[in-house]
């Protein structure tokens, strides 16, 4: 995989322009290099797209873009993409997307029609009458409320995500799995560890807070819990990184002020540490309108509804209550990597749901519940049953060593075979056991079977035993007992240290040591090489293979014009191109040409079709231009029209003479 990265990293790095090398300020290259040296008069981006498009596409391949930008920046017929992807395509309109699809030759929609949709809130769409689209289905797309409801009816390929890669414990997806996602619920990987704070969902009751009806429509007691707790973790857990998401924008507002007072209060250095301590994912206080898209280590809800100064709880939940109330919920309550803290003014028993069929005010009842009451099937003795007779005997044979062991450990469609509970702490599993049983034969890959299984699993402070059936057959007392010996030494070991996100590097984070060694050569240009070895004296010639060194020589300078090559052939006897090298030299050619192994084409010489740029600078010893040959004069200057991305005559001579190493042009190069 790391292969794979630096490999995909090195042909773009190979495709990118030479930005070091001057341009002529009338090729696309040139336009670029003089607009990012500009202090002032600086070029419009849209013009400058429009003009010199194709470089900025080769020095970044990809555009990160709204679809208003595309469309203000992008002309068309000017930019096109090989792919575009729209990443949470349930909020992004229809009318909206067209116009960065149709800069593309292939469509990736990426969302959840079960989160949020494109929000209202400043449009209104009037029409008088229903509309048909020009193929005549019985429907409209203006009836289709995102991008990715059209790509649901209209696109022929659909792949589902079964893997919930976010959370780190079941509790984080189990609510919305059940409520959200039952026909096709996500899967998730079991934690080792079943009663610890530090990881899963918790409920944490405010009491005395009071939703202040008509007076901001918050609620103050409850901001300044969360924002409390807000400082606790930043001096108690300052590597895991923190958001806070509010039911509302007027509950948003409250948190943010409160969280900014304490700030200015606090004393502890680490306080001001914590809060620049996570560049990539910085700490945030956002409503459910505005968190789709964003994940956390650890995240706050806070309700903010809830009893006002009477004592009375309405069931008016603002977004809740509306039509996709519950998508709202269903996004808000799965932000969370770790751990997710749910804090109320009020408790699932005391919503009377007699007033209102909202789904979102139902689910919201019971999440309450399930925050402060649920329990993961991992929490308890699961009382799941063997895949097969071979893991029932191996969980037999450890409970009979006086282990308890439970089997089938996990939720929503992944379990682990068997594990057993720590002695020392009945809260957590001291060990998983995987059998090649019902489970491992179904994984359609080996790579899920054998690898991606057990690293994900580590990832999250599970310690893996594999049990082989064939192993266990031949040698069962044998396996049992290399079995024991890991739980007993496991019992005295450390727990392992959660595995908490390691920072993105960056994939061209430096140029590999290689090729900072390597000649500054553009990509399609070579070095002029000349194997000057020597093949003895002059007096050595008449007795020498003059067809085989011949036949080198324009082997390893194809194309070369005759004189070069004769001259080549005196070096490498030690003298100059005299008479007699020459008449050698014709003799060697001709019975070369005869041989096949060389080809003359007027004054040229070839040993093969490729035709090759060479650079000719730094001593070279081939240095006047009209000895080059015309296929390899017209190969650089279609390389100098690619590297430039366009140029004028003007300009396209000077840049094919810089690709051969000429600092100078003469007639020859004009």
């Amino acid at each position: 995989l790391e292969a794979s990265k630096r490999r995909l990293a090195d042909l773009v790095r190979a495709s990118r322009p030479d930005m070091s090398r001057a341009s002529t300020r009338a090729s696309k290259l040139g336009v670029v290099q003089a607009e990012i040296r500009k202090q002032r008069n600086i070029m419009p981006l849209r013009r400058l797209l429009s003009v010199a498009g194709e470089v900025v596409q080769a020095i970044k391949p990809c555009f990160m873009m709204s679809p208003i930008s595309v469309a203000q920046y992008l002309l068309t017929k000017t930019i096109d993409f090989d792919l575009v992807i729209f990443d949470e395509a349930s909020q992004v309109e229809p009318a909206d997307a067209y116009g960065a699809i149709a800069r593309g030759r292939q469509l990736l929609l990426v969302g959840d029609e079960r989160q949020l949709p494109p929000t209202s809130f400043f449009a209104k769409i009037e029409t008088d009458e229903p509309t048909s689209d020009e193929e005549g289905d019985d429907f409209s797309v203006a009836d289709l409320e995102s991008i990715l409801a059209v790509g649901a009816v209209r696109l022929p390929n659909r792949s589902r995500l079964r893997w919930h890669y976010r959370s780190r414990h079941a509790s984080l997806i189990q609510f919305s799995n059940e409520r959200f996602y039952d026909d096709a619920p996500m899967r998730v990987f079991p934690s080792p560890h079943t009663d610890r704070d530090e990881l899963g969902l918790a409920f944490r009751f405010v009491e005395g807070g009071v939703y202040m009806r008509s007076a901001g429509q918050h609620n103050p007691v409850e901001a300044a819990a969360v924002a409390a707790a807000v400082m606790r973790h930043a001096t108690e857990s300052p590597e895991l990184s923190l958001g806070v998401g509010a039911f509302s924008i007027s509950q948003q507002r409250a948190i943010q002020d409160e969280v900014e007072r304490l700030r200015r209060e606090a004393t502890d250095p680490r306080v001001e540490a914590f809060f620049g301590s996570h560049p990539e994912e910085p700490f945030f206080v956002k409503n459910l309108e505005t968190i789709q898209g964003d994940e956390r280590d650890v995240v706050f809800l806070s309700v903010g509804y809830g009893p006002d100064a009477a004592g009375r709880i309405t069931m008016n939940f603002g977004p809740l209550n509306r039509e996709g109330g519950w998508r709202r919920l269903n996004v808000l309550v799965t932000r969370a990597r770790r751990r997710c803290v749910l804090f109320s003014s009020f408790r699932a028993d005391q919503m009377n749901l007699g007033g209102t069929t909202a789904r979102g005010v139902v689910a919201l009842k019971d999440y309450l519940y399930f925050a402060e009451h649920g329990r993961m099937p991992t929490t308890g003795a699961p009382t799941g049953e063997h895949d097969s007779p071979f893991e029932a005997e191996v969980c037999r044979a450890l409970r009979d060593r006086g282990w308890e062991v439970h089997a089938q450990v996990g939720a929503a469609g992944f379990s682990i075979d068997l594990a057993v509970v720590d002695p020392e702490s009945p809260g957590r599993y001291l060990l998983g056991v995987e059998c090649d049983g019902a489970t491992y034969h179904a994984s359609a890959t080996a790579r899920d079977r054998d690898r991606l299984r057990q690293s994900v699993l580590e990832g999250l402070g599970w310690r893996i035993h594999r049990v082989w059936s064939t192993d266990w057959f031949h040698r069962p007392e044998q396996v049992l007992a290399k079995l024991v010996a890991r739980l007993e030494a496991l019992k005295h070991e450390p727990e392992p240290e959660r595995a908490v996100e390691q920072p993105r590097l960056p994939i061209f984070a430096a140029e590999p040591a290689a090729a900072a060694m390597a000649p500054a050569l553009p990509p399609g240009v070579v070095a002029y090489r000349r194997n000057a070895a020597p093949l003895g004296a002059v007096e050595d010639l008449a007795r020498a293979n003059v067809r085989e060194a011949v036949a080198a020589i324009v082997a390893e300078e194809s194309p070369v014009h005759v004189d070069e090559a004769v001259r080549a052939l005196a070096a490498r006897f030690g003298t100059r191109a005299s008479k007699r090298v020459q008449e050698a030299f014709e003799r060697g050619l001709a019975a070369a040409v005869a041989a096949g192994d060389v080809t003359r084409r007027g004054e040229f010489l070839w040993s093969e079709e490729t035709v090759r740029v060479r650079y000719r600078g730094d001593g070279c010893p081939v240095t006047r231009p009209e000895l080059i040959a015309p296929e390899e004069l017209r190969e650089a200057v279609r390389l100098a029209l690619a590297r430039e991305f366009g140029a004028t005559r003007e300009g396209l001579a000077a840049s094919t003479a810089r690709l051969l190493g000429y600092s100078r042009r003469g007639p020859s190069l004009s």
